[in-house]
């Protein structure tokens, strides 16, 4: 089967639905398929909708059997990234008409990869980056098979509700991640029921728990550091959290964005005394040092409000961590509460607090959480199986 990828953000590019794309093509060329991805050569996918952003300068490349097509945001958006660095939203007609270069750049490269490339199916992801809109309006003049997998967002104030409602019905199939995305594809957007289709992502899991390496108490946040992420909210917990735990480390780990130097002030501010040694950033780490830092957590917590699933929690699962995350249905379809993790109230920081010292207080129960995840974890999240269903799709609409 020859089959197109076309995601917002593909590794090294860092992110939860970077690894997504990666480990479902990756999955599916391991299982003798063609595949292919385009993607716009930016170093974080807010530089779909936002100046500054670096172009990643990544090449094209085959990685693991996937052949990786990057492409360059070209010129005018270099342009606009110098013009409007104070401003990266900025708005106008001059910022108007480097925005649809840019965009005529992207649509020009995905049509070219379509036509010369004919693949029997294409998937995009999530919902309505640039890469998405351009799909949509290349498969409205000239329809082919096409699968969504839109990550649903709904909590985000500026959610195009009606604009995914009227795309739905021109895709083939639609993946979901979780049961309760399922459902709100079918009750909130009027989806068929038989062209969704539920597909958790995967996992690498060792053969055994690895042993945890926690000195001192470590409170670990995984993630790109963005405000989006709920990472205030953290922060408030932990003034708590310092208070019962005094050498309590927090440690923020992931990509840097244009929001980073203020996230790292408002931490300076919340820690105790100067905020020197309480707080340690990690930004833009290699892959290799991921699992050290899991395995030297005594807890990783995901406050984000605004999450289709969490890899992270498998990420953390798989090092035997047991997790803290909002009690959001998405995150009630994925962690068992007091089993494998820890839920709690979206709008409770002292909830979360008390989540955060339990973990850090009783190492006993902490670790026989992270154990049942990392159970969990082998059971029910591979590659291999997230790979196996989504070529059960794609085989299905070929069928018809």
């Amino acid at each position: 089967m020859k089959i197109l990828h076309i995601p917002h953000g593909y590794p090294p590019a860092r992110g939860g639905a970077e690894d997504l794309s990666a480990g479902l093509s990756e999955g599916l060329a391991a299982r003798g398929h063609d595949v292919r991805v385009v993607v716009a050569d930016l170093a974080s996918p807010e530089g779909l909708y936002r100046f500054g952003i670096a172009p990643s300068n990544f090449l094209d490349e085959t990685i693991n059997g996937v052949a990786v097509r990057r492409i360059d945001p070209g010129i005018a958006y270099r342009i606009g990234s110098v013009v409007y660095r104070r401003d990266p939203y900025s708005a106008g007609p001059t910022a108007d008409r480097l925005r649809r270069s840019v965009s005529s750049r992207l649509s020009t490269a995905i049509r070219s990869e379509i036509e010369t490339y004919r693949p029997d199916v294409v998937l995009t992801l999530p919902h309505l980056f640039e890469n998405v809109r351009v799909v949509f309006e290349i498969h409205g003049r000239d329809p082919f098979p096409l699968v969504w997998m839109p990550l649903l967002h709904e909590e985000d104030p500026y959610w195009p509700f009606d604009t995914i409602r009227r795309l739905l019905p021109s895709t083939d199939a639609l993946v979901a991640v979780t049961a309760h995305e399922a459902g709100r594809l079918v009750d909130g957007y009027g989806a068929a029921p038989d062209r969704v289709h539920v597909i958790p992502p995967g996992i690498v899991v060792p053969v055994d728990p690895p042993v945890p390496t926690v000195v001192p108490p470590t409170v670990l946040y995984l993630g790109r550091i963005s405000a989006s992420k709920g990472i205030d909210r953290l922060a408030r917990a932990m003034e708590t959290v310092w208070r019962a735990v005094p050498d309590a480390r927090l440690v923020i780990a992931g990509a840097s964005t244009l929001e980073t130097a203020e996230i790292q002030a408002m931490l300076a501010r919340s820690a105790p005394g100067s905020g020197r040694g309480a707080v340690d950033f990690v930004l833009d780490f290699a892959d290799s040092d991921k699992q050290r830092l899991l395995r030297a957590a005594s807890v990783l917590v995901l406050p984000s409000a605004v999450e289709s699933f969490g890899i992270v929690l498998l990420e953390a699962w798989a090092s035997a961590t047991p997790v803290v995350a909002l009690s959001t249905p998405t995150m009630r379809d994925v962690v068992t509460d007091g089993r494998d993790g820890l839920l709690v109230d979206s709008d409770g920081d002292e909830e979360m607090a008390g989540a955060i010292i339990e973990c850090l207080t009783d190492p006993d129960r902490a670790r026989s959480m992270g154990l049942a995840g990392f159970r969990n974890a082998a059971d029910r999240y591979t590659w291999d199986a997230a790979a196996q269903s989504l070529e059960a799709v794609y085989e299905s609409i070929l069928d018809r």
